[in-house]
């Protein structure tokens, strides 16, 4: 349950620092993605249907890496505002 926790909070809470060029995640939503993935496995065997979430948390997990690898290296910068947007949105798609 901890990691479900944790999870929670570096998905929900965005802190971030900006650089000029671009934003970088202090808590990068990745790693909130890969916890949730972890502490669901630990529920499984307590409660089967939890089965059903793996796979909307694994293409979140592969989707959230893009966004931060992304900020970091200053790629949203030169793709200009709208990508930036666009991944912003799908993002926010994944935490609803």
């Amino acid at each position: 349950m901890k990691k479900i926790f944790w999870g929670l909070i570096f998905t929900l809470f965005a802190l971030r620092f900006n650089l000029g060029l671009g934003n970088i995640d202090f808590l990068p939503d990745f790693i909130g993605f890969y916890l949730l993935l972890k502490g669901f496995k630990e529920i499984h065997p307590l409660n089967a249907s939890i089965f059903k979430v793996f796979a909307h948390m694994k293409i979140a997990f592969a989707f959230s890496v893009f966004p931060f690898a992304f900020s970091i290296f200053g790629i949203f910068s030169m793709m200009g505002p709208i990508v930036a947007a666009f991944f912003e949105l799908i993002g926010i798609g994944l935490l609803v």
